[in-house]
C-alpha cells in the first residue's frame, strides 16, 4: 500500500481516528509496526476498505471527511480543509 497523504484526525469522547488516503498496490492489507504491537481491546487499530456507496451504513468516524477526500480525487472543485 502506498500512503498518498494524511487527511486528518477525528476525535470523539471515546476514540481518536486518523485517516489516510492510500493506494493498494497488491497483496493483503494488514497492520504492521507500532500499530500491530499496540493493538489491543483498549487501543484498537483496524484497516478498513470501504465502498464509498456503503459508507452511510457503516459505523465509522469522519464520514463527511472521507466523502470529501474521495470526491477530491475525481473533482478538482472540492478541497479538503
Amino acid at each position: 500500500m502506498d500512503i498518498i497523504g494524511y487527511l486528518r484526525s477525528n476525535e470523539n469522547a471515546n476514540a481518536i481516528a486518523h485517516f489516510f488516503s492510500c493506494k493498494i498496490k497488491r497483496g493483503i492489507l494488514q497492520l504492521g509496526g507500532e500499530e500491530l504491537r499496540r493493538c489491543c481491546p483498549e487501543n484498537f487499530y483496524e484497516i478498513r476498505k470501504i465502498n464509498i456507496n456503503d459508507l452511510e451504513n457503516i459505523d465509522v468516524l469522519g464520514k463527511n471527511m472521507i466523502v470529501r477526500a474521495y470526491t477530491s480525487q475525481f473533482d478538482n472543485s472540492v478541497f479538503l480543509k
